[in-house]
Parts: structure tokens; sequence; C-alpha cells
């Protein structure tokens, strides 16, 4: 390497300039001669001696701050900037070029396949139109208005590059509020609007009417075309001139096989393989870096320092950055029995890089006392990333501490793999787990079914955060962030297999894509400081377009020094890299850079409790209420049946048949009549019961018998006498609250706003049953009994997702695809006291499987699930609530129902030479299974109300999902089934007919529900 000298003649130094001697330092401050020579206020800096070359350098002098003449004593301290250092910043620089996003190797892929069909084409009159640019290429659809003088109307539905398209695998057209039109050459000529009315043709208008889907209709229509815009200014209209000759049909055919994710894989790959002996020492460089910029601007002391350097293996007296040699960091450091290191693990989830350092060394302060130990938390991904605590649970305290704030909670995140943030059957993400933590000591409702330490609600740091140590711990972040970097390729990236899956993982920006893996990086590639910065901070900015290749506002790359991050020690202003989109704020590792600056004293250090401690005190403290555990049994009627049965009971049983309402309770002559047996279980004979005055239940002697002919009583299953009562009792109590107009808008209130952790007697750990008993005690108020309904719909609609999920697993074990649409999501915005409406969606879903219109009766059930007063929304819930009310207790209709082993089902769809749909019903749900035939083709499905859809391509998939569903997986276990033998389940099954669901819907036009909302 050569550096060039090409420094000015110095002049000499005024008197102002001198250094201060100790006795005047403290008492006046030093500054600049305004009056002097320029050359006093340049300082000597090193660049490269051309922006294409890495390996040649000149010194130079640069003017700190160009244009002003400021004393230093009215400055405010700014980042320091520690130079460059020539030995290791060509490493740097060559992972930051030769790294590309998802989104740039997308991008190259489609250029190079472009060039491919372009090269094919041998009519030379289509060849221009493979010259396409796919980041300024878009994939547009929009509604549009044809009436009047073009340009019409048109308002976007969805417009993403045909990069993104790539990425996404966009197979699907997006629903707009029209009716589709088919691609044509030259496209419509429209102008772009925020709004559109939609048009519907006139009454007369039969040709309209009669085919809507016509570009020529009067009528609201929808379209998907392929534009050429210019880049970074979209464009306002779309016409023949923009629109591209190549149709949606055709590319998305084109990138269906692609399997992009296969050579975005085999990048990976040889990026990995080129530059993974580099990564570790550049990150331990890093982590030097941040150790000395931090001890020279005051926010690590000098010990902390020393551990750094010490942990790292490099001798404390390498006092300048630019010493640092890129050889030294190849060396492990000599194992010190007194330094602990390695990475953090969170519940579950082990960080891809977050280091923590102790000095175990025993030592003591001037008073010589025993001192605590020094421990470090290093979080890269920040300008001053280096925190210092005096113990490991004062470091794991306040890092539970920061994640109250929800834009600190997703920066710690992003130090985790992408599929560690969804929560699973049996543990909280690190989403979940982070907020938990957040509001430690508090109580966290949990929203699943996790671990015991979760299941409490308290989310103990102690526990939850646990220190993994490591030797080498750089080596280790350079393996992890290796596996990350797949795995979070593989969340982003849908390959055509599973395109059908819809919801991908959101959240993060293109620009910050690039930084996550490169994060431990981040201080000796500056380009990844800059993404970091925009995910972070720069919320709605992710069209400012600044890519890992970016050049820095016109800044040389490594010579100035830029404040990122959440979560830096030292508290200074700073100069934000988005300078023009954000003010220069000063924020502390305890402030989100927000929100307002204020000056917090901090409270003197305490010991942590240890993980042992906590868990004995959880323990022994939690009291128990006597008060509501009494209520709670008398609501379970434990004291209720203790009586004999026989003086209560009929001693009849006579032939026919008679139904319970959805409570379980016989009305017989108006009066109410619960079956059950001598163990309190449902049984075959009638009780007659009721409500006294202290809302409890009473078995009534009968006044007279009834009469020989009264209908023999069914039997509901193995279900507990005791949930009957329940559910009748809970009914009733929330219906009187809903009768009264001022109960109800309390009652609204604490639905849509309530805190349960308010209300008296509540615990996070409380059992479903155990919430029920507590609205039913007489002094709750009607906000409180909604408050705790809305808690009881949140676990309900949890616990349907968690299931769901395993619904999900078994089909795509089976070789399907599966689509969620729990009912459970739908009925909780339909009332708490909805029992479900499985018989309704199951023959819905049936009939829209014949006209094609599933995916709309899906969308609508989405669209239904959000609070609105929309009167179509509401309409669709009542004719569906209707529709229940006629179907559940005639599922099959007019058809009768045929007892068979699960087996035949599978069987029966296997002959079908014409589309066929059986519904199956059990003791309690109903389900359909079928299969559509096309052109000859043969495609099935099923169709749960609890999960959703799941589709096969063959028959063999299909027989072994219906295994699953109905005998041996994961959610057969639901299940009721017939017959005796428990090997072999058998179900109800009859064929769906339309004329006879039609008939038998009273009232109901079920074909409503095919009308998009």
């Amino acid at each position: 390497m050569q550096i060039s000298p090409t420094l000015p003649t110095r002049q000499p130094e005024s008197i102002h300039d001198q250094p201060d001697s100790p006795s005047t330092q403290a008492h006046r401050k030093r500054s600049i001669d305004s009056t002097a020579p320029i050359e006093q206020q340049l300082v000597v800096d090193i660049k490269p001696e051309s922006p294409s070359r890495n390996d040649s350098y000149v010194e130079t002098v640069v003017d700190p701050d160009p244009g002003k003449s400021v004393a230093n004593d009215q400055k405010t301290s700014l980042p320091v900037n520690l130079g460059l250092n020539i030995n290791i910043d060509p490493a740097a620089k060559a992972i930051s070029t030769s790294f590309k996003s998802v989104e740039q190797e997308a991008s190259i892929f489609l250029k190079e396949k472009f060039a491919q069909m372009k090269a094919r084409e041998t009519d030379p009159s289509k060849k221009q139109m493979w010259d396409i640019d796919p980041d300024n290429t878009y994939l547009v659809t929009y509604d549009y208005n044809s009436q009047g003088k073009e340009p019409y109307p048109a308002k976007i539905t969805e417009r993403i590059t045909l990069t993104q398209a790539l990425i996404k695998n966009a197979q699907d057209t997006p629903q707009g509020e029209g009716y589709s039109v088919s691609f044509f050459t030259g496209g419509p000529n429209v102008k772009l609007q925020d709004s559109l009315d939609r048009r519907s043709p006139h009454f007369y208008d039969l040709s309209s009417r009669f085919d809507p889907h016509s570009k020529d209709a009067d009528i609201t229509h929808s379209y998907q075309g392929i534009y050429n815009e210019p880049a970074g200014s979209p464009t306002l209209a779309y016409n023949s001139s923009t629109q591209s000759s190549l149709s949606p049909a055709d590319f998305k055919a084109l990138i269906w096989n692609a399997e992009f994710q296969k050579p975005y894989a085999s990048f990976l790959d040889q990026f990995w393989s080129s530059h993974q002996e580099k990564y570790a020492p550049l990150a331990k460089a890093a982590f030097i870096k941040s150790a000395m910029a931090q001890h020279q601007e005051g926010s690590l002391s000098a010990a902390g320092r020393a551990l750094v350097m010490r942990a790292a293996g490099m001798a404390d007296n390498q006092n300048s950055w630019p010493d640092i040699k890129f050889e030294e960091l190849l060396k492990n450091p000599p194992k010190d029995p007194n330094i602990e290191v390695g990475l953090l693990k969170i519940g579950e989830f082990p960080s891809t890089d977050i280091i923590y350092i102790t000095d175990k060394s025993a030592k003591t302060d001037a008073d010589g006392n025993k001192a605590r130990p020094l421990t470090l938390l290093y979080i890269p991904g920040n300008s001053s990333p280096i925190h210092s605590f005096n113990s490991p649970a004062e470091m794991k305290a306040w890092l539970a501490k920061q994640m109250a704030e929800p834009l600190k909670q997703n920066a710690l995140a992003s130090h985790f793999k992408l599929e560690d943030k969804p929560n699973g059957w049996a543990r909280a993400g690190i989403d979940e787990t982070l907020a938990g933590l957040g509001d430690w000591p508090a109580y966290h409702e949990p929203a699943g079914f996790y671990n015991d330490k979760a299941f409490s609600g308290k989310w103990d740091p102690q526990a939850f955060i646990e220190t993994e140590p490591y030797n080498l711990p750089f080596d280790e972040v350079s393996k992890r962030q290796k596996a990350r970097s797949h795995a979070d390729a593989a969340v982003k990236i849908t390959t055509g297999s599973d395109v059908t899956k819809g919801h991908i993982i959101a959240g993060l920006e293109k620009t910050a894509k690039a930084a996550m893996f490169l994060t431990p990086l981040a201080l000796v590639v500056p380009e990844v400081a800059v993404a970091l910065d925009l995910y972070y901070l720069a919320d709605g900015l992710a069209t400012a377009g600044i890519g890992i290749d970016d050049v820095l506002h016109g800044k040389e790359q490594g010579t100035d020094r830029i404040v990122f991050g959440l979560f830096n020690a030292a508290t200074v202003v700073v100069p934000r890299i988005l300078t023009k989109l954000k003010p220069e704020v000063a924020f502390s590792p305890h402030q989100s850079p927000r929100s307002a600056p204020h000056v917090e004293e901090s409270a003197p250090p305490r010991e942590e409790p240890s993980p042992t401690q906590t868990q004995t005190q959880t323990q022994t403290q939690t009291p128990t209420n006597s008060r509501l555990s009494e209520l709670t049994d008398k609501f379970r009627l434990k004291n209720t049946i203790k009586t004999t049965f026989e003086p209560y009971a009929s001693q009849y049983k006579t032939t026919g048949e008679f139904v319970a309402d959805e409570w379980g309770v016989y009305k017989i002559k108006g009066e109410p009549y619960i079956p059950i047996a001598e163990d309190g279980t449902n049984g075959t004979v009638l009780y007659r019961v009721r409500l006294n005055a202290n809302n409890n239940i009473e078995l009534i002697k009968p006044g007279e018998s009834i009469s020989a002919n009264a209908p023999q009583v069914r039997e509901l299953g193995n279900g507990k006498f005791r949930q009957i009562i329940d559910n009748h009792l809970f009914a009733k109590k929330i219906k009187g609250t809903l009768k009264k107009g001022p109960f109800r808008d309390a009652y609204e209130k604490g639905l849509t706003q309530g805190d349960p952790r308010k209300i008296k007697d509540y615990r996070a750990d409380m059992a479903t049953d155990q919430i029920k008993a507590l609205i039913m005690e007489p002094q709750r108020t009607a906000e409180e009994i909604g408050t705790l309904v809305a808690l009881l719909k949140k676990r309900e609609v949890t616990f349907s997702l968690e299931r769901f999920l395993v619904f999900k697993a078994d089909m795509e074990a089976a070789g399907g695809v599966a689509v969620g649409m729990p009912q459970s999501f739908y009925l909780h915005e339909i009332s708490a006291l909805n029992g479900g409406e499985c018989a309704a969606l199951a023959n819905t879903m049936a009939l829209a499987i014949l006209h094609g219109k599933e995916d709309v009766l899906i969308e609508n059930l989405f669209k239904a699930t959000v609070t609105s007063k929309e009167p179509s929304i509401l309409r669709f819930r009542k004719n569906m609530k209707d529709l229940q009310k006629v179907s559940e207790y005639h599922f099959h209709s007019a058809q009768p129902g045929k007892q068979v082993p699960y087996t035949y089902i599978a069987a029966e769809l296997d002959k079908a030479t014409q589309t066929t749909i059986l519904r199956i019903r059990d003791n309690s749900h109903g389900i359909i299974a079928g299969t559509t035939v096309k052109n000859g083709i043969k495609d099935f499905f099923v169709y749960d109300p609890n999960y959703g859809m799941a589709k096969f391509s063959t028959k063999e998939s299909m027989e072994k999902s219906l295994e699953s569903l109905l005998n041996s997986g994961g959610t057969a276990s639901s299940r009721q089934p017939f017959g005796t033998d428990p090997t072999v389940p058998e179900y109800e099954v009859s064929e769906f007919s339309e004329q006879d669901f039609l008939r038998s819907a009273q009232g109901v036009d079920p074909s409503e529900f095919f009308e998009k909302l």
C-alpha cells in the first residue's frame, strides 16, 4: 500500500491553540481564534486515492466544519471518528460489495431470464418486448369505470415491481371491487385517482348484466397489466404507451417454475464460501472499534475498554484504531479463566450476535471493599453498542426494562431468525417473549399454551434471559449468521410449490434485509449502518431506496462515524443519517429516540435475585383466593347434586327423538329439562330444573309425569352435567347484560378497551372456567363482564390459530396446501355465546366450490371478522346465523346420512367421475371433503370450518389427509366419531346436493354469501 503526503506547510500556532495546563483546565476551555489562518482549522485525514481502488491511500487535510467559524466551547460534542484502517477496510469493502439482497439477486435473475427469452425469440418484431427493467416495471391491478371520455378514472388495487412479484411468486390476481376484464393489447386508457365510485349497470342494460366481464360493459372493471414507469417517479396514467405487450399470464407462467429460491441459495453458498473466513475477524474488528470509540466519547470506562481488549485477545496498549492489523484478528485469544464470554439466549431462542462478557476476577474498590464483577453487553447494529453493568443479573433486568418500548422490542427481535418470530404450538415466539419481558414484573397474558415458565404469566428476565459461554464467540456468530441468511431467505422467498400458503412473515423493508446478517459488521461496513438506521427509525420510508451498495449521501466511505440504532450507550447529540427526514435528537439507552429528551437520575445498582430464588418465591407466595375458589366450586355445582336422583326423574322412555337447544336444555310443555345420569354425566333420563332466587340450579320433583308419548331423549356424548349448567347460566348472564342500553354500552366499552388486570380477583393464570366464574359474581359490572368476555374471545381465537397450525402441518405432510380460516376468527365478532356454525359454513362452502366461489367466500369471512357496522357485513352475519339455525340439526339436509368407516370416504371420492362433495359428521361437528373434475383432471380438497381449506392434487395425498384428519392426526383427537372400534372410527356421510340444500335453507339465499363484501 502507498501513502502519499499532501500536507500543506503548517503555520505557527497562536496562544489560543496551546494545550491547557493542569492548573487552567478547570477554569476555561480551548477555543479557536476565528481570525487565525484557515490551516488552523484543518485536521489530518486518510482517504482512498481512488473510489475504485482499495489498495492506495493518501494523507490529506480537511475542514471538519466547512463554512463555519465557531469556537470549540460553543460546540456540542459529536460522535468520535476513528478514521480509516487501511489494514481492515479493504476486507470489509469486499464483503459489502459482493453481498446482494434478496431483491438485488431477484432483479439479476429476471434480467438474465428476459435476456434468454429475447435470444430465443424468432420474430424480430417481438424481441423488444423482452427489454424489461424488472425494478421499474410493475405488475399493476386496478379498478376503473369505462363511462364518459377517456382517460377513464381508476384506482390502484395493487402495484408491485416484477422483482417483488418473482420473490412472492405472484400467481393470484388481487381482488378488486369490479368485474375482471381479460388482458388485451394496449389496455385501458386510465388516469389514477384516490377513490372510485362502484358502478352497476342500469336495470334495462341486459348486455352488461349478461356479460359483466366484457370490457364494454357499463360496470366497474378490474384489470391487471404490466407497465413501464420512469425510475423514481410513479406514473399517474396507464395506457397503450406504458403497457408492456408481455401479458400477466405469460409472466406468471415464466416465474411459476423459476424456483428462484434455488439460485439465491446457491448465491448464499458462494458468498459464505468466499467470505466466511473473513466474517469472524471483521466482527471482532467491529467489536474492538466500538470499544475504542466509546472509550473516547466517554460511554465506556477504561476498565470496560480493557476487558474488551482482553476478550478479543488484543494488547490493551493499542490505543489507535489504524494500528489494528487484520492478521492479529485471525489469532484466537488466549484462555483467560477470569473472563466469561458468550452469547445471549432469550426464551428458547439463541441470538445470532448479542455477546456478553463478565470479568470474574476478584477486585476491590478504593475503600477496599469487594467490587462487583464488571459485565458488558454488546448489541451490534448500534453505533455505541457496548453497555456496562455490575452483574449479569443487572444486565438482564436492564434488557427486560428496554422491552417496554415496542420500537426496541422490534430492534432486539432483529437479532433472531425470522422463523423465531411466530408463536408455536407449545412455545412463545421471540416477539411474544420480548413483550412478556417488557411487562415484567407485571403479568403478561400468554397468547398460547407455552412452557411452564411462561404459563404463569410472569416473564422473569433472570429465568428467560440466559448466558451461553463460548470460547470463540465471533466464530459462533459467523456460523449462526450463515445459518440465519439461509433461514431468512427461505421465509421471504415463495416457490411455486408453496405459493398458495399466502401469508409470508412481513415487517422487513428491503434495505434492512441485507443488513440483518451483516449486523455484527456495522461499524466497519457503513452501508449496513445506513440500512439499519432506515429500518429502525425511518417509519414509512421504504421507498427511500437506500440499499446495500448506495452511496452514503456523498460521504467518503469509512471516514465518518454514523450514529444509528436504538441501543446506544452514549447520550450525545448526533447527526443522524437521514438529516432531512428526522430531527437531531439526544437519546439515551433508557429513552426512545422518538420521545422528548429528559434527565433521569439512575437508581443505585442492586443485585437481582437468582432464577432459583425467583421461582421459589413464585411458588410459595402466590395467594389462594378462598372466596373465588368457593364461588368456582359453587358454579361447577359440586354441591348442588347431592341428593338421590330417583325422586326427581321421569320414568319414561319412548320412541322418537327430542332435540335440545344449543345449551343442552330440553323444553317439554315450556318447562326446562336436562338429561343426566346418577354420576352426573349426560344420560337418557330427563330431570326438570329451575333457577332459584340465588341463581342456583334446583332439581324439581315432577308435579305431573311426562306423558307416555314423550319423545325419547338422545344422548349428548360424554360431557359433564355441570358443563351444560355452566353454559346455560353463562348465556343467561350475558344476555341479561345486553338487554339494557346503558349496560350494553358499558359492556361494549369493556369489550374493546378493558384491561382485565384492573379487575379485583383476576389473575393471568386463571383457567377459562375460573374466568366464567368471575363473570358470574353478582357484583360484577357490565364493563368488567365485557372485559372478561374479550379475554375469553382472545383465548379462543389464539387456541384456534394454534390448532390450525397443527391442521396445516398434517395437511402439508400429506402433500397438500392449507389456507387458514378458523370459524372462531369469524364467530368472535358475532357473539360471545355462539356455539359454532359448522353446519352452515360446511354446506355453504360446498355450494361455493360447485360454483368456483370458494375464494370469494373465504375472503368475505375474513372481512366479516373485522368489527364493522357496514350493512352488507351485518346482513352477511345475520344470514349465516339464520342458516345455522335451520342446518344445525339437519346437516345432511333431506339426504339420509350413512354411517360408514372413515376409509369409505377416500375410496368413494376416488371412484367419482364428476365433481363430488361429501358431507361428514361426527357427534358434534361437520366437515366436507370432495373432488373437483375439470377437463378430465381431478383435484381433491377437505374443508373443516374449525381450521380452513386444504387442497390436494393426487388421490394418495387425499387418502393421507383423511387418515390424519379423521383417525390418527393431530386434530383427530378432538372428534367424536361413531362406531365401537376405536381403531376404525365411523362417521355419518352423505353426498351434497345443491337443490336439496337450497330447499332446506328456509328463507336464506346462500348465493348472497358469494357477493363480495
